[in-house]
């Protein structure tokens, strides 16, 4: 069983959490118009309204610093 607690949805109050991952080329990549490498995106959303909440990067190891680039 999860045991893994998250805060309410900041828009309806629910604490009903879901994930999902973005589908069809929904890739953050290294470089602009790079077709190899990249990760997906993993949302945190709320089950009753459906307001994403969080995203993340499941590869974030294979990104160079921003330090400079930002």
């Amino acid at each position: 069983m999860d045991t893994q607690k998250f805060p309410p949805c900041p828009y309806c109050g629910s604490t009903e959490m879901r994930t999902g991952f973005q589908t069809y080329e929904a890739t953050v990549k290294k470089q602009r118009g790079s077709m190899m490498g990249g990760s997906a995106l993993q949302h945190l959303f709320c089950g009753r309204c459906g307001m994403v909440v969080a995203s993340r990067v499941l590869r974030p190891e294979t990104f160079d610093s921003a330090a400079g680039r930002w």
